[in-house]
């Protein structure tokens, strides 16, 4: 995929996305639960070749997109895309790798995409299929966080070649 492959409307509400996302990383950096979050993965010792948002911190790919994860989960934003609720995984994990693996920011803008892509159509299947009942929350988020991360870093591995 690359960006002239993209419609460019996509290619707006992908930005939009990322801006809202960082913003909620931020704010909720703000929060007592924010403010634990970073600590724990501080007396942890997590370090490593990514700075993540939004102070910096020096973290393994995996701690760097938990945090953006959580920190971006903290105000509750409910980030929306047409079947799912794809945001903090869809951004927060290209951002991480793609730091680490020196990708382009197209690249991790179409690996974002990718992510949203893939989610989402999970998020419909979960929605409308025989699947459908009480845990359906729970199915949906496990299924489409478990499958974003993946189609973005295959994405981004792709880009530098190492995939």
């Amino acid at each position: 995929m690359r960006t002239a492959d993209v419609p460019r409307e996509v290619m707006s509400l992908a930005v939009a996305q990322r801006m809202n996302i960082v913003a909620s990383i931020f704010a909720g950096s703000q929060t007592s639960i924010g403010r634990a979050i970073s600590s724990l993965l501080d007396r942890l010792g997590d370090s490593g070749p990514v700075r993540a948002l939004p102070d910096g911190a020096q973290r393994s790919v995996l701690g760097a997109v938990y945090q953006h994860a959580a920190l971006g989960s903290a105000i509750e934003l409910d980030d929306f895309v047409f079947g799912g609720h794809t945001g903090q995984a869809a951004v927060g994990v290209p951002l991480a790798l793609g730091q680490m693996l020196g990708s382009s920011g197209e690249e991790i803008l179409l690996s974002q995409i990718a992510a949203n892509e893939v989610a989402g159509r999970l998020g419909v299947v979960m929605t409308t299929g025989p699947q459908h009942g009480p845990d359906l929350s729970k199915h949906v988020h496990e299924i489409g966080h478990e499958h974003q991360a993946p189609a973005a870093q295959r994405r981004l591995e792709r880009a530098r070649g190492t995939g």
